[in-house]
């Protein structure tokens, strides 16, 4: 029985140390790591001609938020995407996008709740052989639901790029929402 009584007591001051030191751990994670799957309607314009479409991006970015010190309403987020495609039906070449972007995302909390976003980035496109690039702006709202150790992140937004005349690109608007998982370093 006196064994038992010093197990049972062993083992409940270790749970009582190791609880706040992983909570320390997470209360001082200074980067969120993350990847997302979107769904969005693409309405594209150039020259008088529209045309639009759906379209399943996976991924559509990889995340890296630079959690601020303190309690900050705000971190910075770098975004990027890259898109290739080994074949492009117009040329019958390779052709690939690789997307910087950076937001400012708004919230009460930067580890649950719901938070705004807004941002900028570049579409820098090259297709046989040529290089074009693309201006961008979005926002979104979205929700934090905390899952294990990380979150669940799912996101509302509205994305518009500039036309680019002289590379005959048309003008985007994309309306659409992703939803992916959050992780802290």
């Amino acid at each position: 029985m006196l064994r038992q009584s010093r197990l049972l007591t062993a083992a409940g001051a270790l749970a009582l140390v190791t609880v706040p030191a992983a909570a320390q751990k997470a209360m001082g994670a200074k980067h969120e790591v993350g990847v997302d799957v979107a769904v969005m309607y693409q309405s594209l314009s150039l020259g008088g001609v529209s045309t639009s479409h759906l379209l399943l991006a996976t991924p559509v970015d990889v995340r890296l938020g630079l959690v601020p010190k303190g309690k900050a309403k705000y971190m910075f987020e770098p975004r990027f995407t890259l898109a290739f495609d080994s074949k492009d039906p117009g040329t019958g070449q390779s052709a690939y996008v690789f997307t910087p972007d950076l937001n400012l995302v708004f919230a009460k909390d930067q580890r649950k709740g719901m938070f705004w976003t807004v941002g900028a980035g570049v579409d820098l496109l090259h297709a046989a052989g040529n290089s074009a690039t693309q201006i961008g702006f979005n926002g979104g709202i979205g929700q934090r639901k905390p899952y294990e150790s990380g979150a669940i992140r799912m996101e509302g937004f509205l994305q518009y790029k500039l036309k680019n005349t002289g590379k005959g690109l048309p003008s985007q608007v994309n309306i659409g929402a992703r939803i992916g998982l959050s992780l802290w370093h």
